[in-house]
């Protein structure tokens, strides 16, 4: 019988192995009359965040970490995957035909909408200059557009106090 024990990230560095928790589910059959239960099936292994609420180092304070021979500094946000870290970079993606309204450096509202069919792509963009105590519009399509001029993208109002 081997001994279980926690796998710590720098193991797992220095091993070249994942560090990962198991998935595990239960699952409820019947086999003719006769239901079965049966708990804690294993059915693959997933990377752990290192300092998630189920990493070893989650909670630990300094003195611990340098037993544990991690660096008290280190954030954690990342994974370690066959002894390498690995880290997920977001990639933000808008959402198309739809619009965005935000203030700009200066704090003036500005808009566009990205317009995208299988063909053409499509930006416009409205600017207000502010005209006493209001906000004027102007509606600027931008120079790679594949839409005719006579098409509409969007008609858009902006009245800011």
């Amino acid at each position: 019988m081997g001994v279980r024990r926690a796998t710590t990230p720098q193991e797992c560095r220095l091993r070249d192995l994942t560090y990962s928790a198991p998935i595990t589910v239960s699952v409820e059959y019947t086999r003719g009359a006769e239901r079965i239960l049966k708990k804690g099936i294993v059915i693959g292994r997933m990377p752990v965040m290192l300092r998630s609420n189920i990493c070893v180092l989650n909670g630990k304070d300094d003195a611990e970490l340098a037993k544990m021979q991690e660096c008290p500094l280190d954030p954690g946000g990342y994974f370690i995957v066959k002894g390498q870290e690995r880290v997920i970079l977001i990639h933000e993606q808008l959402s198309r035909n739809s619009l965005v309204v935000e203030h700009d450096s200066r704090g003036v509202p500005s808009a566009h909408v990205m317009s995208y069919t299988h063909e053409k792509k499509s930006k416009t963009h409205v600017v207000m200059k502010k005209v006493g105590n209001f906000y004027s519009s102007s509606l600027i399509k931008l120079p790679y557009s594949n839409f005719n001029s006579s098409e509409t993208i969007c008609s858009i109002e902006l009245t800011t106090l």
